[in-house]
């Protein structure tokens, strides 16, 4: 509650700012919108602040899907009756680093288990769809696809190439 608290007045902080600093430059101040869609840089350049996912707040959700990796960690060999092999802990610990990194304007995100054991993040939007497959050695396979364009991703968290491959696909950081 103290974040929302600490927000809000930084907000007001800056909605007064801005009405104060519009009239002192002679332009007729506009109602301030809900929510900010831009922040004046100290360079006087306007920088655009994304708007939140219309779905379910990502912020909100980020516990409750960390608490879904938490909780994957106990399933034994087999767990699905179909095979299945039991988690890989190295995976889990990735993606929950990975969920931690979201921005707020990320899809919202599942996740679960491949039949390997290997933890998985999925983004669903309309009709775009997301799945990262976290590895063992600290790489993934990423696969996006949006109005029938698929994209494949295969390389190391903190390969540069595979990072600007990912935000260039699913528009955010590839972080863990």
């Amino acid at each position: 509650m103290t974040d929302r608290t600490s927000f809000a007045k930084t907000y007001l902080g800056l909605a007064n700012f801005a009405k104060s600093s519009a009239l002192l430059m002679g332009e007729v101040a506009c109602p301030i919108p809900a929510m900010p869609t831009a922040i004046i840089s100290s360079c006087r350049q306007n920088v655009p602040v994304p708007a939140p996912h219309l779905g379910i707040v990502q912020l909100e959700m980020l516990p409750a899907v960390v608490a879904r990796l938490e909780e994957l960690r106990e399933l034994d060999e087999d767990h699905d009756g179909e095979g299945a092999h039991a988690p890989v802990q190295e995976t889990l610990d990735i993606a929950v680093g990975f969920v931690r990194a979201l921005p707020f304007y990320a899809p919202t995100v599942a996740v679960g288990l491949s039949h390997d054991g290997f933890a998985v993040a999925e983004f669903h939007d309309g009709d775009e769809f997301g799945q990262v497959i976290f590895q063992p050695d600290g790489s993934i396979e990423a696969y996006h696809n949006k109005k029938g364009k698929s994209v494949l991703i295969e390389g190391d968290i903190g390969d540069q190439k595979t990072s600007e491959d990912f935000h260039r696909s699913f528009g955010f950081r590839l972080e863990a």
